[in-house]
């Protein structure tokens, strides 16, 4: 009798769990879910409200695998929306939320909240997370520690994010962090990277010594002082700092302060005339071994290996900026040189 009395219990806390209806205040969010926002993992329509009741139980939300929203639905409020465990992509854009709770969504693989008024957002926990997108924001600090399988991670545009660790998710591969506040920035355990985007923050120092040929784009950091990458980067981001004219940044693979006889800039190789026609001198106090010509991309046009009388004929070149990698027995020097 006690084994039938604990097995008829036990199918009724099943069946009033799956009855229990979620609490969903906004009703134009309500709505949306019931005519077509409830979404199957192909993206396709799916009908929530089985029993036409005009709720959504617990037992309705199994087949949600994602939630679309943008601000054509006039939605002021998501609460409830963790409450769709099968949940794996929320795509809200354009929405004037001030907050939004996804805790306990431990299948999100998708979270992209852009455009927006959110100053904070807890993904503590939601280590299934591949990529986050909450780009134009208001959010102060992000609390990464948690997502060791996110993949790409934008975040640009939050005009008041000051610091921000990656150094956990260890997957990640395109990082976007411009026009933020951010002045140290710290990618050397980052070794899948293939883009990062720091574009118009307060950087000072800069580690992407990583193992990872990447792009990056460094514009509007005047302030940058120190950047710490691999030899095989070094060319490449000294090209960058000098087209930025950062006069006072140095590169060193060993993630140190560069040497003053090492500063890109240097102060003892110079070229004239600049611009030029033909023929450009260098003034050295050794003789110049070797020089290469990049294009502005970065790009090696030219390794010269003969240099007389530390002169080179450059007649070959199309008018245009290029930047001049200069080799004697001290040091090496960049510099920009105009083709006339």
């Amino acid at each position: 009798m006690k084994k039938i009395l604990f097995v008829l219990c036990a199918i009724l806390l099943v069946t009033l769990t799956g009855a229990q209806t979620i609490n969903i205040p906004d009703v134009n969010f309500k709505s949306f879910l019931i005519n077509g926002g409830a979404k199957d993992a192909n993206g396709n329509a799916i009908e929530i409200d089985v029993n036409k009741d005009g709720e959504i139980q617990v037992s309705e939300t199994v087949q949600v695998k994602q939630i679309i929203s943008s601000s054509n639905y006039d939605i002021i409020s998501f609460e409830g929306i963790n409450n769709f465990k099968e949940l794996e992509k929320i795509s809200i854009t354009f929405s004037y939320i001030n907050r939004i709770d996804v805790q306990g969504l431990a299948k999100l693989k998708t979270l992209i909240l852009n455009s927006g008024r959110l100053t904070s957002l807890d993904v503590k926990n939601m280590s299934s997370l591949e990529y986050l997108d909450c780009s134009y924001q208001d959010i102060l600090n992000l609390d990464l520690s948690d997502l060791v399988n996110l993949k790409v991670l934008r975040v640009n545009a939050n005009m008041n994010l000051t610091e921000i660790d990656v150094q956990n998710c260890l997957k990640l591969e395109e990082f976007n962090a411009s026009a933020c506040k951010l002045s140290n920035i710290d990618l050397s355990k980052n070794i899948l990277l293939k883009m990062i985007d720091l574009d118009y923050n307060q950087l000072i120092n800069l580690n992407v010594k990583n193992g990872s040929h990447q792009q990056i784009n460094l514009k509007g950091n005047p302030t940058l002082k120190s950047i710490c990458c691999d030899e095989s980067e070094k060319s490449n981001l000294e090209n960058i700092i000098l087209i930025n004219n950062y006069t006072n940044c140095t590169i060193n693979t060993n993630c140190e302060f560069l040497d003053t006889s090492e500063s890109i800039y240097g102060e003892k190789i110079s070229i004239s005339p600049n611009p030029a026609k033909n023929i450009i001198k260098f003034k050295s106090p050794d003789k110049v071994t070797k020089i290469e010509i990049f294009d502005i991309s970065g790009r090696l046009i030219k390794t010269e290996l003969s240099i007389k009388n530390n002169e080179a004929n450059i007649n070959y070149l199309k008018s245009g900026n290029y930047i001049f990698k200069i080799y004697n027995k001290q040091k090496v020097t960049t510099q920009k040189v105009i083709k006339e």
